[in-house]
């Protein structure tokens, strides 16, 4: 299990910077994810071993408005994503962040081999912000084996007057 923290805008941008790939490439992300991030939206946080990638996208938070965002999952080199896995993700938010939908499901989300991706919502109740912590639990499969993944992320939210 690992656990990333992101604390800083300026930490964001060098992270959302590195070169995520394996040696095939990096795989495309669900079109979710992309049209999250051209509608103006911030990576928060990532997560990426060789088998796979996590990526939170975010729009701006005011206070009292909903934020939304979206959680994409990308299996990279010749992994996919196991769509038979009971795929969660657990949100919790801390310092007057409230999540829209604690616990996200299979059901909730798109589903393919190619990857998957959710919709995350949630609100800031002061400008000084609190805090999103994601727990996902997924699998990702090639031909020889299946790897059950238990990732966890976090961001920290900070609301715009």
């Amino acid at each position: 299990m690992k656990r990333i923290t992101i604390a800083a805008s300026a930490c964001l941008v060098a992270i959302a910077a590195l070169p995520f790939a394996s040696a095939e490439g990096p795989a495309p992300a669900p079109k979710a994810a992309a049209t999250a991030a051209a509608a103006g939206s911030t990576v928060v946080a990532k997560a990426s071993t060789d088998d796979y990638q996590v990526q939170i996208t975010v729009a701006s938070a005011t206070p009292g408005a909903e934020v939304k965002g979206n959680v994409a999952i990308t299996p990279k080199a010749d992994f996919k994503f196991n769509k038979q896995y009971p795929t969660k993700i657990k949100l919790t938010g801390t310092d007057g962040v409230t999540v829209k939908q604690a616990l996200l499901k299979a059901k909730d989300g798109k589903v393919e081999d190619k990857g998957a991706s959710f919709p995350v919502g949630y609100t800031c109740a002061k400008t000084d912000g609190g805090k999103v912590s994601a727990e996902l639990k997924f699998s990702v499969c090639n031909a020889e084996t299946c790897k059950l993944v238990k990732e966890e992320v976090s961001w920290n939210v900070a609301a715009k007057p």
